[in-house]
């Protein structure tokens, strides 16, 4: 059962040079409507590298891998390059074993 801080939290600054988007707690299905702004901000926004910091992200589910894929064809269908950063190494790993990480260019 999740506890209080392991509920989904998505936090975006955006600037001149990048779009930073911090995640945290448990992200899966649940978590798409509140994800969803990422990708239309993600889909209308110029600029420059779209950064993911996923160093307070507790779980990942195939449903999170796959807005994180959304997410990644999004912003390059733009021309911009999403970078991941501060990835636990529980979630680097989950990455390499489903060869996600090729596709986000990790």
């Amino acid at each position: 059962m999740a506890n209080g801080t392991d509920r989904f939290t998505i936090s975006v600054m955006q600037d001149a040079v990048r779009t930073l988007c911090v995640l945290g707690g448990r992200m899966t299905h649940a978590s798409y409507e509140q994800f969803r702004p990422v990708l239309d901000m993600a889909d209308m926004a110029d600029g420059g590298p779209v950064v993911l910091d996923l160093e307070r992200l507790s779980f990942l589910d195939s449903s999170g891998l796959g807005m994180l894929l959304i997410l990644s064809d999004t912003v390059r269908r733009r021309g911009r390059p999403l970078h991941l950063v501060n990835i636990p190494p529980r979630l680097q790993r989950l990455l390499v074993q489903t060869n996600t990480h090729r596709l986000l260019g990790q």
